[in-house]
């Protein structure tokens, strides 16, 4: 959960307070290389906000309370601000250290879970990132060497089949149902979102979007889907254990059907399952030392079954001249069993009376007082050697698999931090592992082979007939031919992913379990809920059923029809009407020497909505044009088109008209009158053609709608019209591409 490596959509949030070098924490702070936080004398800086109704933070000034998190303090500077807090994070305009692409730190997710303003939600996909899948291969298949000596075990990985197997180029899909977990609501602008751990949030949409754009989306879709879901019973608890548990393995030997994976000529699982044929190569066959040798005690090379003595010999824990007590048995009692090598060490075939029941004074051939005070020696240095590890050698990225984001730099793996990957002491040769797909022999697991392993041709690479095939979506599975699925691509536009080679009715892991509502007994509703859930309370279930009013949404974007016009007060304008224009503006310039104003008046109709309804949310949207030139840009000065700043600040205010006026005559001198009251400040602007998107201007609308005469617009105007040379300049329902004109979104619940 904690260091500047860590992202949310692998298996958790950054500390604020986490590091990988002092660099990374606040002014009197030093970073803790081994635990990765940033400490004060040593103590762990506390990352957490005070409870208190103002909270702060017990590290300030260096830290500022953000939400809960004691975010570093940093200074805001365009230029520098995606650089200045270092890996993984962002300098934002309030001066505080915060994660890319609008993710939260851990402590601001636990200060939300212990102060909740609205009900927490909770999103769940069967997803799963690079290191859950990883983790579960690791479980899944390998081949070990375990060695017993002193009563203690010890085992060396001998052959891992990730790195006999690219596991980045399985198409993971394939084998779980949410590896790929889309995100669609029809009436969201970005499309349908798809969600490819573990990088970030990837988009294939029709528009285009940046993954802060989809945070921002979700942190304002969320609040609208408060639900009281019951809780999971016993059974889902104990159930979902038991699936982990055993998954690894399962998802391994679909990887290796599906993929038709082959060790020598046979299908991979039916190799691995031959005793005989894992005996020769992994017991009676070869294994290599490769740790760190200090002297020649033989051949680095041995049975695999004969590790555990060869490990002590090479570690050293065996030669005759290593200590006192070692001098005193090789002339001694042990003389008989010296071998140069030529490094004198003892042969404990020559020591032992079964090399198989380890080292233990009831095994010696020759006891003494003086050869268990051996033992003690060589049970000490075993000790010493036991977790030994050499860095994990490398030719491509291929070959560092062993954790996520590893990759392949001059010979050696290393992590997504710089640190060194390490590897067993011990290898040996393995196995390799090949596609029995394409060698024109067809095996059970396949059901075509035509010699190669190109698709397109009846065969699919995967040797799958390529005539059949099902689409899984959440919702289902659709076979390929039926319901709009003619390809894999028009499967992948459907939201799905397809499965070739199998029909729906050959899949049993396509789709979801129904949810609905349940109302139990004493009439507490719950939703989201399964049946099965809902059967533990004695409840009734309703598939797709809610406990309230779906939330509606309404979108106004409304072209010539619309209703919108500027109003100046320069002298010669005082009385004309501008309800034609494609602009809106509000600023404050001058002409002649005068100064004067500039405000723009737009109402939307608000009518579809019913009286009585609940507003959820309302947000406006105002698009800037970057080509307006309203204030004399080009001609009676040398400033360029769009917003401008030159005399300051262009902030400017959203305010609601209270009286009634009419586009086509409304002017300065006959001007509606408005109210300060639920008012919107909107920031200056940043660039001379910025759009201001999905302005939340909720309260104001809900006033509009409190009586059927209400609804009479918004007036913009600068928040401060005293200081000349600065205005806003947007887009009018006039102005002629549509997707550019104002918009306002309305999501409401009927009474």
């Amino acid at each position: 959960m904690e260091g500047p490596g860590c992202h949310p959509l692998h298996s958790g949030f950054q500390s604020a307070c986490g590091c990988a070098s002092n660099a990374d924490c606040a002014s009197g702070e030093t970073c803790d290389a081994v635990k990765k936080l940033c400490t004060v004398g040593g103590t762990p800086v506390d990352c957490l906000c005070s409870a208190d109704p103002n909270p702060t933070c017990a590290s300030e000034p260096g830290r500022t309370c953000v939400e809960g998190a004691c975010a570093r303090r940093c200074n805001y500077d365009v230029a520098t601000a995606d650089t200045v807090c270092g890996y993984g994070q962002v300098c934002t305009p309030d001066g505080a250290c915060a994660p890319q692409g609008g993710a939260q730190f851990a402590e601001q997710v636990i200060w939300g879970l212990k102060n909740p303003e609205a009900p927490a939600h909770a999103i769940a996909t069967y997803g799963m990132s690079e290191i859950e899948l990883i983790a579960a291969l690791n479980a899944g298949i390998h081949v070990g060497l375990e060695v017993k000596l002193f009563k203690k075990p010890k085992k060396f990985t001998l052959w891992d089949w990730r790195r006999s197997w690219d596991i980045g180029s399985v198409e993971k899909a394939k084998f779980q149902p949410g590896l790929e977990a889309t995100y669609q609501w029809d009436s969201t602008s970005l499309g349908q979102v798809t969600n490819y751990q573990p990088e970030q949030v990837k988009r294939y949409a029709t528009v285009t979007s940046e993954t802060a754009d989809f945070l921002a989306w979700c942190k304002d879709e969320l609040p609208l889907y408060a639900e009281d879901p019951l809780p999971p019973t016993t059974e889902d608890v104990t159930g979902g254990v038991q699936e982990v548990l055993s998954f690894g393995f399962d998802l391994g030997e679909q990887v290796s059907t599906m993929e038709n994976l082959c060790i020598e000529g046979r299908p991979m699982m039916e190799w691995l399952q031959d005793k005989d044929a894992l005996a020769e190569k992994f017991v009676t066959g070869t294994c290599t030392y490769v740790g760190l040798v200090s002297g020649l005690r033989g051949n680095l090379s041995f049975p695999c079954q004969d590790a555990h003595i060869n490990l002590l010999k090479h570690w050293g824990c065996l030669d005759a001249e290593g200590s006192a007590v070692a001098n005193q048995l090789r002339v001694g009692a042990f003389s008989g069993a010296v071998v140069n090598t030529p490094t004198p060490t003892f042969d404990l075939t020559a020591l032992l009376y079964d090399t198989s029941n380890g080292l233990e004074a009831s095994n010696l051939v020759h006891p003494s007082a003086l050869a268990e005070a051996w033992l003690a020696e060589v049970e000490a240095c075993f000790d010493d050697h036991s977790e030994d590890t050499v860095p994990c050698s490398c030719l491509d990225d291929t070959d560092c698999t062993t954790g996520p984001g590893q990759t392949c730099v001059s010979g050696t793996c290393q992590g997504p931090e710089d640190d060194i990957i390490q590897c067993s002491v011990v290898k040996n040769a393995g196995v390799t592992v090949e596609r029995c797909c394409g060698d024109g022999v067809q095996q059970a697991s396949e059901l075509c082979d035509d010699g190669n392993a190109q698709s397109g041709d009846g065969c699919s690479s995967s040797c799958l007939l390529e005539t059949k095939g099902a689409c899984c979506q959440s919702q289902g599975c659709t076979d390929l031919g039926t319901g709009g699925i003619s390809s894999s691509a028009s499967c992948r536009e459907a939201g799905g992913y397809f499965v070739s080679g199998y029909s729906c009715a050959q899949i049993d892991a396509c789709g979801a379990e129904p949810i609905g509502s349940c109302t139990e007994p004493d009439g507490a509703c719950h939703t989201p809920t399964y049946e099965a859930q809902c059967d533990a309370v004695s409840g009734v279930f309703v598939v797709g059923g809610h406990c309230e009013n779906e939330p509606e949404r309404l979108t106004l974007q409304p072209g010539s029809a619309g209703v919108d016009a500027t109003i100046t007060s320069l002298s010669s304008g005082v009385g004309t009407n501008n309800g034609n224009s494609p602009n809106l503006t509000a600023g404050l310039w001058t002409s002649g020497g005068t100064k004067y104003a500039n405000r723009g008046l737009f109402r939307f109709d608000l009518s579809p909505i019913p009286a009585g309804s609940t507003i959820e949310r309302a947000r406006l949207s105002l698009y800037a044009d970057p080509a307006a030139r309203l204030y004399g840009q080009g001609t009676s000065n040398g400033l360029g088109p769009g917003h401008s700043t030159l005399g300051g600040s262009n902030a400017f205010l959203l305010q609601r008209v209270t009286s009634a006026w009419q586009e086509n005559t409304v002017t300065w001198a006959n001007q509606p009158t408005t109210t300060a009251l639920h008012e919107v400040l909107l920031p200056r602007s940043t660039s001379d053609g910025q759009d201001y998107e999905r302005v939340d201007v909720t309260e104001l609308v809900r006033d509009m709608l409190s009586a059927p005469s209400s609804n009479h617009g918004f007036l913009m105007r600068l928040q401060d019209e005293v200081v000349k040379h600065r205005e806003v300049s947007f887009t009018s329902s006039d102005y002629a591409v549509d997707v550019r004109r104002p918009k306002l979104e309305v999501v409401f619940r009927r009474p």
